[in-house]
């Protein structure tokens, strides 16, 4: 049934709008909820009596462009469609479209309005969100000019190694090392920075697959083991015994997972402890990285969820906006909070059967 269908019936109530596959609620002129079907319980999250108390027109993201929404229905336009992150009870985010319209019922002359609410599927939301490609082409700019800095060294070194080589010092190669060295790692900060960049575009084609996180997970701190050492840092896992399979894109997540890690590890001081463990809930997955001593400074935890689309975008934000983005496409989503148990916590939050 369309928006226009529902419009033109002369009454309804949840019964009526039960048999629908999208969440519908009707509104009165003060915008409070009067009736629903249950779609909206199970989108949202609330019972329908919480849904009876609730200022629902407050759980959709950004709540301005709601109103701004309902002027324009109350104004005579129709219907008017948005999309929106709706937050549900259990403190989800999940990307929706919204159509509303004025209610005409015979029975009543109270002006009412009605929201039809569909879920939009995560990968969808990311390839329509048109801020993406100027963002793009904005981080590509800014990668081009940091991409200089490694290219004058690597340029530089080769020239000091030539010229070892056509003149080399006898008994001494110490030069060459250094300079060999400085070039390995301006090549690796290089390939570093690009492969971010065509993670963060391949998004829109990111295809997910069951796959057990947990091995993902050991693979990936075998990975960083070498870092940990030099800096002191002992990594702790637990709760990956019934982690199971979970729908992800591989080499995407571990990007994320491996961004995330190496800017915490990064801020760690010497001799300090980070955990990491899995939660399984009936539909999502969650995985913990827990600062117990809260040795991380504060501004790198808040960092974590500051969105590029707010500012100029830098180079040095590149990898934490590319491991927030590839979540988001994989129709999760990143948390920083306070310890249930002191420290610090990022929680990665994943759907079990998320499918492109």
């Amino acid at each position: 049934m369309s928006t226009d269908e529902v419009t033109e019936k002369a009454s309804l109530t949840p019964e009526d709008l039960s048999p629908l596959d999208a969440a519908i609620a009707i509104l009165a002129a003060d915008h409070a909820v009067l009736s629903w079907n249950h779609r909206v319980e199970s989108l949202t999250g609330y019972t329908l009596e919480a849904l009876s108390n609730l200022d629902l027109v407050g759980i959709f993201e950004p709540v301005e462009i709601m109103h701004q929404v309902l002027l324009r229905v109350h104004a005579g336009e129709l219907p008017v469609s948005e999309r929106f992150q709706l937050r549900t009870a259990d403190g989800r985010r999940l990307p929706v479209e919204v159509q509303c319209a004025p209610l005409r019922s015979l029975g009543c002359s109270e002006a009412r309005l009605v929201l039809v609410i569909r879920e939009v599927a995560p990968l969808q939301a990311w390839r329509h969100d048109e801020t993406k490609l100027p963002l793009l082409g904005r981080l590509a700019g800014a990668l081009s000019h940091e991409i200089r800095n490694p290219m004058n060294a690597i340029f530089l070194h080769t020239d000091i190694v030539e010229e070892e080589v056509r003149q080399p010092t006898p008994g001494d190669s110490t030069q060459v090392m250094q300079s060999l060295a400085t070039i390995k790692g301006e090549v690796t900060r290089l390939h570093a920075l690009i492969q971010d960049y065509l993670f963060l575009a391949r998004l829109s084609d990111i295809q997910c697959a069951p796959l057990d996180l947990r091995a993902l997970i050991e693979d990936l701190v075998h990975e960083i083991h070498p870092q940990c050492v030099v800096r002191g840092v002992t990594l702790v896992l637990s709760g990956l015994d019934d982690v199971g399979e979970v729908a992800f894109h591989q080499n995407l997540f571990r990007r994320a997972l491996l961004n995330i890690l190496q800017l915490l590890i990064e801020a760690m001081p010497q001799d300090t402890t980070l955990a990491l463990s899995c939660e399984r809930t009936s539909c999502h997955v969650q995985l913990h990285i827990h600062d117990p001593g809260k040795v991380i400074p504060s501004e790198v935890w808040a960092a974590l969820q500051i969105s590029l689309q707010a500012k100029t975008p830098e180079v040095a934000d590149l990898r934490r906006y590319v491991a927030q983005e590839i979540i988001t496409a994989h129709g999760g989503e990143m948390v920083v909070s306070d310890g249930a148990k002191g420290g610090m916590l990022c929680t990665i939050v994943l759907p079990l059967g998320m499918t492109a």
